[in-house]
């Protein structure tokens, strides 16, 4: 099956570059093409630019070129849809990291509902997962109640919703998630 897995996998943090490169091994194993839709919000990319110096920069680069079979790079929603319509992604998952984390207000594209990593860009034949997927100290329960009705929905889309941590499964829980689904 062709695979996309969106997640944090470029940022230049060990944790994050091989929690991505687990889960592609971990697929790749398991018989699955898989691919790296390589979303990069450019406020997100910004920050990180301005906090990490170019040699750490360049080591991170180097290892996802080397080790994880990247998209071309994507900005928005539309572009990660592009791509995953342009491939023939049959199964798209999202996590295993932060995938899940909001900020009330945030004006950030990665911290706003809905994003690309809660997938609701795929298309319906397409399988959707969350993998391992964390909120990070998210508040969903300080939401507006239309963006927490949204939340439940977009989950309850989903074929298989699995999450790290006790929190996360407290937020989408808050949301009016059964447990049942998680």
């Amino acid at each position: 099956m062709k695979v996309g897995l969106i997640t944090h996998h470029w940022p230049a943090n060990f944790g994050a570059n091989l929690q991505a490169f687990s889960t592609v091994r971990t697929l790749q194993r398991m018989g699955h093409d898989v691919l790296v839709l390589n979303y990069r919000p450019f406020q997100m990319e910004q920050r990180y630019d301005s906090i990490v110096s170019a040699g750490q920069l360049s080591q991170h680069e180097a290892f996802l070129a080397q080790y994880l079979p990247e998209s071309r790079q994507c900005r928005t929603e539309r572009e990660v849809f592009e791509v995953a319509t342009k491939e023939g992604i049959e199964s798209v998952i999202s996590g295993s990291d932060a995938v899940l984390r909001l900020v009330h207000g945030s004006s950030r594209e990665d911290l706003s509902f809905p994003n690309p990593f809660w997938l609701s860009w795929a298309d319906r034949g397409v399988k959707t997962s969350f993998l391992a997927a964390s909120c990070m100290g998210s508040q969903y329960f300080q939401l507006p109640r239309d963006v927490r009705s949204k939340i439940k929905a977009s989950v309850l889309s989903l074929d298989v919703c699995s999450v790290r941590d006790k929190w996360t499964e407290w937020m989408l829980r808050s949301c009016g998630v059964p447990r049942s689904k998680i």
